[in-house]
């Protein structure tokens, strides 16, 4: 069950983790949560990773919104590590 439990290696946590920082190839994750039944701790550490993101959608326009207009956005990391300064 992806949503609880193991976070080793090869749990979902873990393959994410190692998709994200594996040099030779980039992989990067977005998770959609459907309604409000999801594990906020797990979703928590997920979207910590580098390149991941998460979203949650509560009905039909949510979904179909987000994986229309939004897409691009949402699965298009544009910057790691800014540092802005102001003077």
């Amino acid at each position: 069950h992806p949503n609880s439990g193991r976070t080793d290696k090869s749990s979902l946590f873990g393959m994410v983790d190692h998709n994200a920082n594996n040099r030779d190839n980039y992989i990067y994750t977005s998770f959609i949560g459907v309604g409000l039944d999801f594990n906020t701790d797990l979703v928590s550490k997920i979207s910590k990773v580098r390149g991941c993101n998460y979203l949650s959608v509560h009905n039909n326009a949510d979904f179909v919104k987000k994986l229309d207009a939004e897409f691009s956005y949402m699965v298009s990391p544009l910057v790691f590590n800014l540092r802005l300064t102001l003077q």
